[in-house]
């Protein structure tokens, strides 16, 4: 496949920059998605044809999604059209930036909400409002917390895909086990810590079971900050993060008083010995577990045995707040055919396009609300050999409803799902914040949170300021 394969050496890396560096210059001399404007051969209602790329990433069993769903159905439609798919080797990233570069990117890129801003400085992206507005893909049917990630100067960038939520999937044997209430989406951390108690189980060997496991890492705290009306970014442009602000205080307080103290989540040494916060949930030695929704087909595919159901994130002093990604889809601003990239986008993300990615993957909700909302929402065949079904609707409801619940108040004032930490800034925050948070909670070379954040502010700000 063309342009699979494209793992960097530091080597590598520096005849890249050079390139890169020329590529930005021309494409910013030429604008953003020049020579792509709607029209000539490519319009619709003109017969599509012609050769494009699409390109992907994620687990290699979604190849089938495209390469027998999607692309044929395509080419049905479009006989004189072939689109070749492609799914790289190595870092994601660096494959398109390269590619770009060398002018033979994917036409139509499969991209992260939270790199969208890299991709249109850099100019990798065409902007898409003159294809949205003639071929009448209706933006009011996707979830309004995509449309910030995606605009940059008035312009749409990106079509989304999905929205993956941040949720509890609880082991509800082990609740029934303790005599406690089965967790709904009214659940909270302050029930958990009453409940912990007896979700915790220890012996002469040791601690054999946990009320709770969490990635350690600083995305454990964006549900309590946003629940206490913080914020991640002190400025709407996200040039200046505030890791270190009382909200995030208060969170790692609360996280380390009243649960990792008291021995009712394992700390960072213990989930390394046994080998991750998911592998613990799925031997029973963890009642909840915080995870997106991409972890749900796994689980049942994964841990047959664990009787599980999941449910929104834990509210938090009274709010309920939870945190989403996404991916997007994009044209690329130096296409041939951006009219036919376009027309596989909207093939894509439209019509039965997003109830097919759900009841095929159920990774995460579409973006639409109509494919949500839709009865064939609760209709999960799963992909046979990779993916589950879902048996029937209980199955459905114990495992999917709630983010149907989140969606359905994010439409609202004071929704449940929060993306304000969604930045262009993402590697830089993980690489600094990473480390850094564990030892807050770990049980030897441990650190006090204000000074540990402080640190981490100062080198993120500190990147940010010389990368802008």
């Amino acid at each position: 496949m063309a342009g699979a394969g494209c793992l960097l050496t530091r080597r590598g890396l520096g005849r890249m920059s050079a390139a890169l560096a020329s590529s930005a210059a021309l494409a910013a001399c030429a604008g953003p998605g020049a020579g792509a404007t709607p029209g000539g051969e490519g319009n619709r209602g003109a017969a599509l044809k012609g050769e494009i790329k699409l390109s992907v990433w994620g687990a290699l069993y979604e190849d089938e999604l495209y390469t027998a769903n999607y692309i044929p159905e395509f080419q049905r439609q479009y006989p004189e059209v072939k689109v070749e798919f492609i799914r790289p080797a190595g870092n994601y990233r660096e494959f398109l930036e390269v590619s770009h570069a060398g002018g033979v990117a994917p036409d139509v890129m499969r991209q992260g909400a939270t790199e969208a801003g890299h991709y249109v400085r850099n100019n990798m992206n065409v902007p898409l409002d003159d294809y949205l507005k003639r071929d009448k893909l209706n933006r009011e049917d996707f979830y309004p917390h995509h449309w910030p990630h995606l605009t940059y100067n008035g312009k749409t960038y990106g079509v989304p895909q999905d929205t993956n939520l941040q949720g509890a999937y609880v082991n509800r044997a082990l609740f029934a086990e303790a005599g406690l209430k089965q967790p709904d989406e009214s659940y909270s951390f302050e029930q958990l810590v009453q409940d912990a108690r007896r979700l915790t189980k220890r012996n002469a060997a040791g601690t054999q079971q946990y009320a709770l496991a969490v990635g350690y890492g600083i995305g454990m705290f964006y549900p309590l900050v946003f629940a206490q009306g913080g914020t991640v970014w002190k400025d709407a442009e996200k040039r200046e993060i505030q890791l270190a602000s009382e909200p995030f205080l208060k969170a790692a307080e609360f996280y380390k008083r009243s649960l990792v103290e008291p021995g009712y989540i394992p700390r960072p040494e213990t989930v390394t010995e046994r080998g991750g916060v998911v592998k613990m949930f799925y031997n029973g030695e963890a009642a909840i577990l915080f995870d997106g929704t991409h972890r749900a087909p796994f689980t049942l595919k994964e841990a047959p045995d664990v009787d599980w159901v999941a449910v929104p994130f834990l509210g938090f002093g009274g709010t309920k707040k939870t945190t989403a990604g996404f991916p997007y889809w994009a044209v690329w601003s130096q296409s041939k055919l951006p009219d036919v990239a376009f027309r596989m986008l909207y093939h894509m993300q439209s019509g039965e396009g997003p109830i097919k990615y759900w009841q095929l993957l159920w990774v995460a909700p579409p973006a639409n609300r109509s494919a949500v909302k839709s009865p064939a929402f609760k209709q999960v065949p799963g992909m046979p050999g990779h993916i589950p079904a879902l048996k029937d609707e209980r199955e459905w409801q114990d495992k999917c409803a709630w983010t149907a619940w989140c969606l359905d108040r994010s439409e609202k004032p004071g929704g449940v799902i929060e993306t304000e930490h969604i930045s262009r800034w993402g590697p830089i925050i993980g690489t600094e914040t990473g480390a850094r948070v564990a030892r807050i909670f770990a049980q030897t070379d441990t650190v006090q949170a204000k000074p540990a954040l402080e640190e981490a502010v100062a080198a993120i700000n500190g990147y940010i300021k010389q990368n802008t």
